[in-house]
């Protein structure tokens, strides 16, 4: 698997793993931060980046993000962080938020 870091607001490195979105049941069934990414591997354009307690169950729930990540921002690479605890999560998304400012946002739900 390929992988890359991001770096956050903060300075602090976040090392992501790039999984195939084709694949859905590859998707790990744990609590982790999430990238949706336009642009290259190694040169990845955060177009969404959010955090789920189970990761494989939020997008079963929720297919329709990477439709409208591709459509409206050709989002084409999704890229995963396996993170137990909430409050990581949390902060480390809201550091790479700050850090990226991507037109997908988490916290506005997406438009239909």
């Amino acid at each position: 698997m390929t992988a890359h870091t991001f770096q956050g607001a903060s300075s602090r490195d976040y090392t992501y793993l790039m999984l195939p979105w084709s694949q859905l049941q590859g998707i790990p069934r744990q609590a982790a931060n999430y990238i949706l990414a336009a642009g290259t591997p190694l040169s990845p354009e955060p177009v969404w980046i959010s955090e789920a307690h189970r990761l494989y169950a939020f997008f079963e729930a929720n297919p329709r993000l990477w439709d409208i990540a591709q459509a409206k921002h050709s989002a084409r690479l999704f890229y995963i962080r396996a993170e137990p605890g909430q409050a990581a999560r949390l902060a480390e998304r809201e550091d790479l938020i700050r850090s990226y400012l991507p037109p997908m946002d988490d916290r506005v739900p997406p438009e239909r």
